[in-house]
């Protein structure tokens, strides 16, 4: 077997990362903002099917994910 790995997934667990493979912050900070929009999403979701007119639940989305987004601006990752 060969000691090289041609797999597009290796998490360098014993090696220090090469540059190569480095991310940049703003992939990072993308990612974890996705995170927080999906747990918010997933609230957001049981809470609007309890019957909101779906002008209200319109509403309802736009204010909280300006909230979100104004939130997550000002707050480091």
């Amino acid at each position: 077997m060969s000691d090289s790995n041609n797999s597009k997934m290796d998490d360098f667990e014993l090696v220090p990362v090469p540059d190569s493979a480095k991310r940049s912050w703003w992939v990072i900070s993308l990612i974890w903002l996705a995170i927080g929009i999906d747990i918010s999403g997933l609230f957001l979701g049981a809470i609007l099917s309890e019957g909101m007119a779906i002008h209200d639940a319109l509403f309802a989305t736009f204010v909280g994910s300006s909230i979100l987004l104004c939130w997550r601006c000002f707050v480091p990752i």
